[in-house]
């Protein structure tokens, strides 16, 4: 499985997570913080583009259980998801985080479907207690800062 990947321009955005090649050649990680640096990322890459031989600087982390816990999930255990009636949240591994959701206490849980040895897909559920789960997000998530701005949108702050 790949651990990093060559990020499209059009996943850029502030607060978004990447990784840059300093003159040693190793990684550095790097969150786009203002609008200055988006733009000059965007030039750099550009730049990069133009030059076919080059290999671009910039990479991005995939999607991986420590990105997902560095979030504030954790990894359900084989008794914990036996004592689960959804299917899909039994098998393989399997995410938990706690929010507040109005006046009610919820749980969040994180699903990464592999295919392959790669991440294929991700599904997101909401479980209210007593209302069974409500399935919230189901695609792609490339990296942890796309996790970020999905859990954001449905709420999960």
């Amino acid at each position: 499985m790949n651990k990093y990947y060559t990020p499209d321009i059009t996943e850029f955005h502030i607060g978004f997570e990447f990784y840059e090649e300093n003159i040693k050649s190793e990684l550095v990680q790097k969150t786009i913080g203002s609008v200055s640096m988006l733009l000059k990322i965007n030039k750099e890459l550009n730049e990069f583009k133009d030059e076919e031989d080059e290999e671009q600087p910039i990479r991005v982390k995939c999607l991986d259980r420590e990105d997902i816990e560095s979030l504030g999930f954790e990894v359900l255990s084989e008794k914990q998801k036996e004592e689960m009636s959804h299917p899909r949240l039994s098998r393989g591994e399997t995410f938990r985080g706690f929010h507040k959701y109005g006046t009610m206490n919820s749980q969040i849980y994180v699903k990464p479907h592999y295919l392959g040895g790669q991440l294929d897909r991700v599904y997101i559920y909401m479980a209210h207690l007593g209302n069974g789960y409500h399935i919230k997000f189901e695609g792609t998530i490339k990296n942890k800062s796309e996790l970020e701005k999905i859990l954001k949108q449905i709420g999960y702050e």
